[in-house]
């Protein structure tokens, strides 16, 4: 039997829950991608164009200063998310943190390396919200994620199959 590495984690702090918060939500995504990674870097790196490729965000911008954006994410479960995002740390065409507030606060990582079959991307959230509701359905949430990260790998390999993002 031969004993495979555990695959590198995504270093983050987890995210505390301040008073009225839930527990954190701690999810952890792993995308293939058969592309370069330069392309990867060029599509994950435009936050104001996920809404045209990743199927669930209805909406994306990035702020002037190129660090601040926002998204609306759309559950397959009918309900919506609001999320503000600061680009904490960069490192082209590899990893980057993000912090997240609106109805979900904490972080975000991604992190690229090049593999055989192209760009594996390790994707990480930990993040707690107010909304009790949401805390009540957490089984269901966390489904809804994984729903909403599968098809944002399906948008990223076509965008990249395509040649990367219309400018």
């Amino acid at each position: 039997m031969m004993l495979r590495p555990e695959p590198q984690r995504s270093p983050h702090r987890h995210t505390a829950a301040g008073e009225g918060e839930s527990a954190p939500f701690h999810f952890e995504s792993t995308w293939l991608v058969p592309a370069d990674i330069d392309c990867v870097w060029e599509v994950i790196s435009d936050l104001s164009s996920w809404s045209s490729w990743w199927p669930g965000v209805r909406r994306s911008s990035l702020g002037g200063d190129g660090r601040r954006g926002g998204l609306v994410v759309q559950s397959p479960l009918g309900y919506q998310l609001c999320l503000d995002l600061l680009l904490v740390e960069k490192h082209s065409p590899r990893s980057a943190r993000f912090a997240a507030s609106g109805d979900l606060r904490g972080a975000g990582s991604f992190r690229a390396e090049t593999v055989a079959e192209g760009t594996r991307m390790h994707i990480t959230w930990c993040v707690v919200t107010r909304h009790r509701w949401l805390a009540w359905i957490r089984p269901l949430a966390v489904g809804a994620h994984a729903v909403v990260m599968a098809a944002g790998q399906w948008g990223l390999r076509r965008a990249c199959r395509t040649g990367g993002i219309a400018r």
